[in-house]
Parts: C-alpha cells; sequence; structure tokens
C-alpha cells in the first residue's frame, strides 16, 4: 500500500495523485486509488467524466455509475481504465466523523485490495485522524510537497519517524527558484533516489479538472522533447519508475539507485 499525503489544497494534490496512479497503469501494473478524505477534490473527480454529472451531494460527494457493490461499506469498485487502473468511491456519510469512524473500520480491508489490483494508491489527507494509521501501516508515503523550506521543515520535524518510507513528490516544481532539487538532497539529506520534481502544467490541470486526467495522459504520454507538455510527462514518468524501484528495494529485491 502507497499513501499519497500533503495539503489537499496545493500543488495539485488530486490531480497529481490521478496521474500517477494512470501511469501505474500505463506501466502495466493493475492500480487501485482510494481516499480517505471527504472534503475538497477527489482523484475520481479528475479520472471519470461522468462523475461529475453523476454526484449527489450531502457533505460527500458520491459516485452512482459503473462499478462493483461487493466491497464492504458500500464501496465501489470503479473500472477507470482498461481493467488496469480503478477507483475505489465511497457511500455518503452525513459529516468529517462519521467517514473518519467508517473508515477506521475500512482499514483492515485495505490488504484484501491486492485480489484487485498489484498496488494500492491511497490519497490521505494530511490532518485526518486516519491519516497516522495509514502511515503505519503503508510501504511507501509519498508526499506532495511544496518547493519551499517551511514544507520540508514541517514534514521532518512532525513525520521524522516515517522518513525511512518517504517518497518526495516536489509539486509545481521550478528550475528557476533557489531551493531547486541538488539543494534540496543536500541540506535535508534526502536519498537521491527518493525524490522526484514534477513541473506544473495547467492544461493538465484544467482537464484534470473537468474529468478529463486520463484522456491527457493517453494523448500526450508519447509527446515529443519538445512539446510544451513534455516536462509534466517525464516528471510523472520518472516519479513512478523511482517509486516503483523504491517499493522493490522495500520488498527485499534489488534495483540501482538512479
Amino acid at each position: 500500500m502507497i499513501v499519497f499525503s500533503g495539503c489537499e489544497k496545493e500543488g495539485g494534490f488530486s490531480a497529481n495523485l490521478a496521474a500517477l496512479g494512470i501511469m501505474e497503469a500505463l506501466a502495466g501494473r493493475r492500480a487501485a486509488i482510494i481516499e480517505n478524505h471527504i472534503r475538497g477534490r477527489y482523484a475520481g473527480r479528475c479520472m471519470i467524466e461522468e462523475y461529475i454529472r453523476s454526484l449527489e451531494y450531502h457533505n460527500a460527494y458520491v459516485y452512482k455509475g459503473r462499478g462493483t457493490p461487493e466491497l464492504p461499506n458500500g464501496c465501489r469498485l470503479v473500472d477507470v481504465w482498461n481493467q488496469r487502473l480503478f477507483y475505489i468511491a465511497q457511500e455518503s456519510y452525513a459529516n468529517y466523523w462519521l467517514f473518519e469512524h467508517e473508515f477506521g473500520r475500512f482499514l483492515p480491508y485495505l490488504n484484501d485490495m491486492e485480489r484487485y489490483c498489484e498496488i494500492l494508491y491511497v490519497g490521505a489527507e494530511k490532518n485526518a485522524e486516519s491519516t497516522r494509521m495509514l502511515f503505519e501501516k503503508a510501504e511507501i508515503i509519498i508526499l506532495n510537497i511544496r518547493q519551499t523550506p517551511e514544507a520540508f521543515e514541517e514534514y521532518l520535524e512532525t513525520f521524522r519517524g516515517y522518513l525511512e518510507k518517504t517518497f518526495f513528490l516536489i509539486a509545481d516544481y521550478r528550475k528557476d527558484v533557489v531551493l531547486d532539487r541538488a539543494r534540496i538532497i543536500r541540506r535535508y539529506g534526502i536519498n537521491k533516489g527518493r525524490i522526484a520534481v514534477l513541473p506544473a502544467d495547467e492544461e493538465y490541470y484544467r482537464m484534470a479538472g473537468q474529468g478529463e486526467a486520463l484522456r491527457f495522459m493517453l494523448h500526450y504520454i508519447r509527446c515529443s522533447s519538445r512539446a510544451r507538455h513534455y516536462p509534466f510527462i517525464r516528471g510523472i514518468r520518472d516519479a513512478q519508475k523511482r517509486i516503483a524501484r523504491m517499493m522493490e528495494e522495500r520488498e527485499g529485491g534489488y534495483a540501482k539507485e538512479a
């Protein structure tokens, strides 16, 4: 299980989670995504166009489209793409505290997701109660983080006990910022194989906001190095490869550091 965490409102959190899940599927691995929050945007909204047209609002969004009712707690396994990428959509809850309670009850079932997929991404809200439990269970924690000293220092201070299994995804990355990738590695002592940079792509985020993240990725995945979307595609592809290598290392395999 891979936990994708960070500030939900910054750095294209849900859209970046969707892009990673899509890239896993494009790389040939069966992937699924679930989220432990009922606020803000969702990876499901980024990937599934009809999701947006099929919502019911009860302080939470509910997907009523494709899927199967076989999962516990009324969850639905939605086939996003070609039996390679799935989204686990949950039923509606009256409020945040009830959702947290029900998600806590669902946690033991996460290991059962292996019968549906090879890799499970859990989008975790930074300050949710269940996030600590997810961090304990996770094989890898992906931190969607801003390119600022404050963001790094806050995480290193608060979650120091999880650094061994943390992968840093630098969202909205810019080369002209003083704290670039090389300085981040040196200043914070981060293994260079456990950090990737993801430049912003306004068209991708616009399309993700309309439920078309998958369409964008399928269209531009093989774009040339001269294309304007290449930096984003290269960044998400590099992140997926590094995460897969880190997973191999943690499972006891060998992978040469990038």
